[in-house]
């Protein structure tokens, strides 16, 4: 509905107050506690419970409410008496709520001289904009046998058109219950308009209700008015009008009050004036009590708070059926990003020493303890073990406290380069592998001894970049010159005393010191586990539009992503990533996508599978790519894909360029005594058994010199070069992100933090506008399938390399070892196999 027909509707409400009018409507049972002030069209709080249960739906709290309305002295005897204790909660897609009141209407006469209403509400919205509610009202009758244990059932609708308007309706006693003799409720409906400005700091409301068979018309109109965050002034004019034959016009009742919020409670209070007495005739008041907070009077207490980065974080949240959950690395940067922006807390205690984090995803936690200084928070790292990576990050922060007992190793960097020949000899199993490019040398660590002085030179310059950059910031950060980082490395290990002396620590202390240390350093403060945002609630009516965040973890494979119970790595699949990019094309409430790239690579095919997904999306909305610590070769292809690539100056990246191979085993299974005899339909042919001859080869090499082309094809298209100037960086050459920058294969400097507010940008909101999914990838997991994982069941076409795989297992940061299929599968893996210490 377009804003000209929300005006009109405006003004015919404005018209419908202003016709001549007569009686009030007569009293009903269904008549709850009247509040100080509430909505038909926009309450989304316990109160909806007795105004619109609709309203439980755009509820994301749970909130307890008691109201009542008390006579003056001069009018106990004819004016309303009621209590009430209402409860709700509700996540912005269902909602439920809970209300007990005990209610007096002398004009009602014995049927409403002295019940009780007890009802039960339930609210759905299908979409971010409409809601649908419903309520079960039970009556208890002291006075009333007819009325006691009657039901009756309320509907009602509201529908936000935008942040500014909205629209209500509810239907009371839809079903009409009997509680005289064979006459029953009469059904009510009410409808109203809402408009809204400056975050619901100013509210209007138009409101009508019509009675079946009655020509009396009851009308409201309401205003509210912020002018100072938590206090609230408002106001109600109530009307009547008769359109039948008497056309009179009464304005009846008119009561303001005001409301203030503490934050987590507040109470509202109004004294109501009858304008056909001209006298006070009762007070009205609301309390509420909420963990979430409305905006506020008062500021609370500021605060500290602990969080970890000592855990298994992965990309993708993910924990098999023996292994415990690992929770997202996004889930630990936005925290840090809430905290600089959250005005109650004034610092953070981190805790580190054990992390597996890697050295990109490091650089990207220190960014957000820059962040948090700069906003003017304190921050702290706590290390039960001094390792250089863990250091590396706490050097970002104000102090550094390190355990007692833990010596000060910063060792210097390194990278194995891993061969399994010799061992594939002794097993008698030949290797054979084609690759495009020199520098991809994956292949290397099964058919040679030692590495390329390819892959040595690029082997090389990564650990360069990552070694200039965590020694240079350590030194900045702590004030060191080279000549005592050197001394100090050459003197290590450094015990806990003499880090101090040193200058690499700030304090050394166990634990339990830990509380009074902060409030000997910081003064008094409250220090709180973990991080709960102090949610203020949200009265901006921003339609819930998100920004998606996807993952692509571990190694790229032809089909669906899975994961086993045995290990929380995910295996990502390009069919279930193209499916994916298709939902959320389709969906409107994602604005835009965010991919999180940690990938060596793997399945040329399915990397091709999610560059073309990420492709049609980006037609759709804007499609940002965040590398992690690894974006390379297939997994660099898929962040091809998008819009515009982040990496941070540590991810390791590019290996454009492409392998194939396989394990001839016939040597060891002849000396197993296992024969086999070939029946072939045709000259060329692939088997486990023996190595490719010529013509396979050659074969071989043609369809894998396709695949590359098709690739630098593929990726000129979104980086803006041709496919021989990409082939000039590719070759299977891994670069670090900070070259990779200067040879244009990413667009920015930046962890995944700055890729989703870019994302916000290029799809028009501001920064922190949208709300941030991450959605779930990880389709196939639990016991059953762990067991087929293990007895490579689900992929039968893996030899031998899975199972050197299983037998290695990972050491350290990063460890890259290629998965290696038959019937010539091309694949995209990195350099050679590497071990990161």
């Amino acid at each position: 509905m377009n804003t000209l027909r929300v005006l009109a509707l405006s003004l015919c409400g404005l018209a419908v107050l202003a016709a001549p009018a007569s009686a009030e409507l007569p009293p009903t049972p269904s008549d709850g506690i009247q509040s100080p002030h509430s909505s038909i069209s926009a309450q989304d709080d316990a109160l909806a419970l007795e105004s619109n249960p609709a309203g439980l739906a755009f509820m994301d709290r749970v909130e307890l409410g008691y109201g009542y309305e008390l006579p003056t002295d001069d009018y106990s005897e004819v004016a309303n008496r009621s209590h009430a204790l209402l409860f709700a909660w509700g996540n912005r897609t269902i909602g439920l709520g809970l209300g007990w009141q005990s209610l007096e209407q002398p004009s009602g006469g014995a049927l409403l001289d002295r019940y009780d209403k007890y009802t039960l509400g339930f609210a759905v919205s299908p979409t971010n904009s409409l809601a649908i509610g419903l309520n079960s009202n039970l009556f208890g009758s002291r006075t009333s046998q007819a009325l006691d244990e009657a039901v009756a059932w309320d509907v009602g609708v509201q529908w936000r058109l935008g942040e500014h308007f909205a629209l209500g309706w509810v239907g009371r006693d839809l079903n009409q219950p009997f509680v005289i003799g064979d006459e029953g409720l009469r059904a009510r409906s009410s409808l109203g308009l809402h408009f809204r400005l400056w975050e619901g700091r100013l509210q209007l409301d138009l409101e009508s209700t019509m009675v079946r068979g009655l020509t009396t018309y009851e009308h409201r109109a309401k205003a509210l008015l912020e002018p100072l965050s938590g206090l609230r002034l408002f106001g109600t004019l109530e009307a009547s009008h008769d359109t039948g034959e008497a056309q009179e016009f009464d304005l009846n009742t008119v009561w303001t009050g005001l409301e203030l919020s503490l934050g987590a409670l507040g109470v509202a209070v109004a004294p109501v004036f009858s304008l056909q007495d001209e006298a006070f005739t009762s007070t009205r008041a609301y309390h509420w009590i909420s963990p979430d907070k409305q905006r506020s009077l008062f500021e609370m207490p500021s605060r500290w708070i602990t969080l970890s980065f000592n855990r298994n974080f992965s990309e993708a949240s993910s924990g098999g059926f023996f292994m415990p959950t690992a929770p997202p690395f996004l889930g630990l940067l936005r925290d840090l990003d809430r905290v600089s922006r959250d005005a109650e807390v004034d610092g953070v205690v981190l805790l580190g020493g054990n992390s597996v984090l890697g050295y990109a995803q490091s650089w990207e936690l220190r960014q957000a303890i820059h962040r948090l200084k700069q906003a003017g928070k304190k921050v702290v790292v706590y290390l039960a073990q001094a390792q250089l990576r863990d250091y590396y990050v706490a050097s970002a922060a104000d102090q550094i406290w390190l355990y007692p007992t833990e010596s000060f190793d910063p060792s210097d960097l390194q990278l194995r380069l891993v061969s399994y020949r010799s061992v594939l000899e002794k097993l008698k199993i030949e290797a054979e592998f084609i690759r495009i490019g020199a520098y991809k040398s994956a292949p290397e660590g099964f058919v040679y001894d030692s590495p390329s002085e390819e892959a040595k030179a690029q082997t090389t310059q990564v650990l360069e970049v990552i070694h200039e950059d965590v020694t240079s910031s350590i030194q900045r950060e702590r004030r060191l010159t080279n000549a005592t980082w050197e001394e100090l490395l050459n003197k290590r290990p450094i015990f806990p005393t003499e880090a101090k002396e040193a200058g690499l620590v700030d304090a050394v202390l166990y634990p339990d010191e830990l509380e009074s240390q902060l409030r000997a350093a910081f003064g008094e403060i409250r220090i709180e586990p973990g991080y709960r945002t102090s949610k203020t609630r949200d009265e901006a009516w921003r339609i819930s539009q998100k920004i998606a965040v996807i993952t692509v973890e571990g190694n790229i494979i032809d089909g669906r992503t899975t994961q086993g119970p045995f290990s929380p790595e995910l295996v990502s699949g390009g069919e279930t990533f193209a499916q994916i990019c298709e939902s959320l094309a389709n969906d409107d409430s994602y604005k835009a996508v965010v991919v999180r790239i940690d990938s060596p690579g793997g399945s040329a095919i399915a990397s091709d599978q999610m560059f073309r997904a990420l492709r049609k999306l980006a037609t759709k909305k804007p499609v940002v790519a965040s590398m992690g610590n690894t974006a390379a070769s297939g997994g660099y292809y898929a962040a091809a894909g998008a819009d515009e690539i982040f990496a941070s100056p540590l991810t390791i990246t590019g290996s454009i360029g492409i392998f194939t191979g396989k394990f001839s085993a016939d040597a060891l299974l002849e000396w197993l005594g296992v024969s086999s005899t070939p029946i072939t339909m045709g000259e060329v042919t692939s088997s486990l058994w023996e190595p490719w001859t010529e013509r396979e080869r050659e074969r071989v090499e043609a369809g894998i010199m396709y695949r590359y082309q098709l690739f630098l094809n593929q990726i000129a298209t979104t980086r803006m070069q041709s496919a021989a100037q990409i082939d000039k960086a590719a070759r299977g050459r891994v670069w670090s992100g900070k070259h990779a920058l200067d040879e244009r294969l990413v667009d920015r400097s930046g962890g995944l933090l700055d890729a989703l507010k870019r994302a916000e940008e290029l799809a028009g909101y501001a920064p922190n506008e949208l709300a941030v999914e991450q959605i779930e990838m990880s389709e196939e997991s639990g016991f059953a399938f762990g067991v087929t994982e293990l007895l490579n069941i689900q992929q039968p076409e893996v030899t031998g390399a899975s199972i050197l795989r299983k037998l290695v297992g990972k050491d350290g940061l990063s460890h890259v070892l290629p998965l290696f299929y038959e019937s010539e599968s091309a694949l995209m893996l990195p350099e050679f196999v590497l071990h990161l210490d």
